[in-house]
């Protein structure tokens, strides 16, 4: 082959190699288009919704809310009440919104001690021992007798701890083995939350629904709407029975066994009680027997109740304080008419069983 056959040649392949046109690129799918602005507008709804909760804060937790909330703010509420107290209490009832029912002047009846109800909704074993120590400490209250209400959620294994007692002066009482094993987490973006936060909203342009409760001087919280419609023979037993049963059956999902650290919380109550030479009484509130079957399905509710009674009889043997058994309404003779919900008794059925616990033993403090 010849030089210039050899030249030629190779002119033609870079001829033929600029020739070649470009591979075309591939248009874009429109389904990544669509993904893409999908993710925007999602990423978009997140931080509408979660700034319209904060704003909003419906359930009080944040300090940030422009409406009124929707829960009772139980805990300040009733720290401002107790300040103004005078003469200080001797007698203090510590509880959840189930021991609502128990009124200070029974106590006082039967023990000689004036008495404040610190009962708060939603309460565990540390809301207990940070209002002791916040009566006997920072108030200043001889105590000389303290009335406990226990509830399965008072030693809830998940629940978290309630975000207002790491707030003020409450912080300084809550014992650091509850605040760091169990950090309060509020999630702004959950359905109930939004849907609570657009409630909120609605009342406040069109008006809140009628009081449902109202506390006393001595702080106990009157249900004076379903008063009302007792009264007025409207309420109905059956329904709210029903409907509170499932609800209730609900948060006690995987309820395995009572919390450890919310049982220590209550050993140091003891503790602090016998410290201060208090007398102490122990209630075990009462369900109604319509939540059992929905609460079987949730949890072994019976295993639960008994650790929960074991436990307490041990303290019991330690401490020496008064303790009653009211889970079963049966013990006590309750009336399975008398109750607001499946956890909340009206207070014929609640006097009952306060009869129960404090004996001839309490009229001998007077």
């Amino acid at each position: 082959m010849s030089s210039h056959d050899s030249s030629g040649t190779a002119q033609d392949v870079r001829q033929k190699r600029r020739a070649v046109p470009a591979a075309p690129q591939a248009p874009r799918h429109p389904k990544s288009s669509f993904v893409s602005a999908f993710l925007v507008a999602f990423a978009t709804t997140l931080a509408v919704v979660g700034t319209l909760n904060v704003i909003i804060d419906p359930y009080g937790e944040l300090g940030t809310g422009v409406c009124r909330p929707l829960v009772r703010l139980d805990r300040g509420e009733k720290l401002d009440l107790a300040k103004t107290i005078s003469p200080a209490p001797t007698g203090l009832i510590l509880g959840s919104s189930r021991t609502d029912a128990i009124d200070p002047v029974w106590i006082q009846e039967m023990t000689g001690a004036k008495t404040f109800s610190f009962s708060v909704g939603s309460a565990r074993a540390e809301d207990h021992l940070v209002f002791l120590r916040v009566a006997l400490e920072e108030l200043r209250w001889p105590l000389r007798v303290v009335v406990i209400g226990v509830d399965l959620d008072t030693l809830h294994p998940l629940s978290p701890v309630d975000r207002r007692l790491q707030q003020g002066m409450l912080e300084k009482f809550l014992p650091e083995y509850i605040s760091t094993s169990r950090p309060s987490t509020i999630t702004p973006l959950t359905w109930e939350m939004t849907e609570s936060s657009l409630r909120s909203i609605d009342y406040a342009i069109r008006g809140y629904p009628e009081q449902v409760s109202v506390m006393r001087a001595d702080g106990m919280r009157v249900y004076v709407r379903d008063n009302r419609l007792i009264a007025e023979g409207k309420f109905d037993v059956a329904a709210q029975l029903a409907s509170s049963a499932h609800a209730y059956a609900q948060g006690m999902r995987g309820y395995v066994a009572p919390s450890a650290d919310r049982m220590h919380a209550l050993r140091d109550l003891f503790e602090v009680c016998q410290r201060w030479k208090i007398k102490v009484y122990v209630l075990i509130t009462a369900i109604h027997d319509v939540a059992r079957p929905a609460l079987r399905t949730q949890f072994d509710l019976d295993h639960v109740q008994t650790e929960i009674v074991r436990f307490l009889r041990q303290e019991q043997s330690k401490f020496a304080f008064s303790l009653f058994d009211a889970s079963n309404p049966a013990a006590f003779g309750a009336d399975p008419a008398l109750f607001y919900d499946v956890t909340h008794m009206q207070p014929e059925n609640m006097r009952r069983a306060i009869d129960r616990l404090l004996s001839a033993e309490s009229r001998a403090l007077q």
